[in-house]
């Protein structure tokens, strides 16, 4: 962590200065809780929403290096989502840098309201994964970041890309992500599957498309949650339902073409014809 209101930039370079220092002595695994935007004392040194692009600041650049040398860095996403900028803060905004975002709830893929958005200016899946926080992305990420620890333990061969691949298919949510929530919450117990297998076919998704403006599905649970969106990624409206009468109805608002519907373990992809 640094102060955003005493440092200036150039503790960027000093991040990639202890980055070598931890690659020289073969650590594979960093979690970095830190997030360059606009808030600095200083206006000139405030970085702009529309430079959280993957490409563009000098700490995204810097964690993109590390990660393509072998790093594993893990960073919070932020906590923007309930300010004006919204979007995910730089370096989680590089492609190969897994950013975490924060559930509002231990038990349910809802983003919380402060957790940072996925930038829709940019081609890939961010934030990549959400986890448990009660007070803030910081704390979300560490939880990542033992998973993945756990996981080198177990096979310590494991590449970034594999690393990254088996997270994202025993999450939430996969194969269809979105920009509030990435491919949701990973599962410890899908993980160790896809360490033996890695082949297998672990997803709890169905895809169904849907005709007319309404479905009615059975829930095995109250409180489940649902995903509106106006493309297959962007969210519109997170919302819970309570199902009351064991039953999740969903009406399809103008707009929305395509809705997730999160039943605990069992998700529905809708694609509204």
């Amino acid at each position: 962590n640094f102060d955003k209101n005493s440092d200036e930039r150039e503790t960027e370079y000093v991040i990639d200065s202890a980055l070598n220092d931890l690659f020289s002595l073969g650590v594979r695994v960093v979690n970095l809780s830190m997030g360059f935007w606009d808030e600095y004392s200083d206006d000139h040194e405030n970085y702009h929403p529309e430079e959280m692009n993957g490409r563009t600041t000098v700490i995204t650049k810097i964690c993109e290096k590390w990660a393509r040398r072998g790093m594993v860095i893990i960073n919070s996403a932020g906590n923007t989502g309930e300010y004006s900028w919204k979007i995910i803060w730089a370096p989680s905004d590089a492609p190969d840098v897994i950013s975490i975002g924060a559930a509002r709830f231990p038990d349910k893929v809802f983003k919380a309201s402060y957790s940072a958005r996925g930038n829709p200016a940019i081609p890939y899946v961010k934030p990549d994964l959400i986890a448990f926080s009660p007070w803030g992305t910081s704390f979300s990420a560490p939880v990542i970041t033992g998973i993945v620890a756990c996981m080198l333990q177990k096979d310590s061969t494991l590449t970034l890309r594999q690393i990254r691949n088996i997270l994202y298919r025993s999450s939430t949510l996969y194969p269809y992500p979105n920009n509030f929530v990435g491919y949701g919450i990973p599962d410890a117990r899908k993980i160790l599957v896809l360490l033996d297998h890695p082949g297998k076919d672990v997803s709890s998704v169905t895809r169904l498309s849907v005709k007319g403006r309404k479905i009615t599905v059975p829930a095995s649970s109250p409180n489940n949650v649902i995903f509106e969106k106006s493309t297959s990624y962007l969210v519109r409206k997170q919302y819970i339902d309570e199902a009351g009468d064991g039953n999740v109805t969903v009406t399809r608002k103008k707009g929305v073409a395509f809705t997730t519907i999160v039943l605990g373990e069992r998700v529905l992809e809708i694609c509204w014809e």
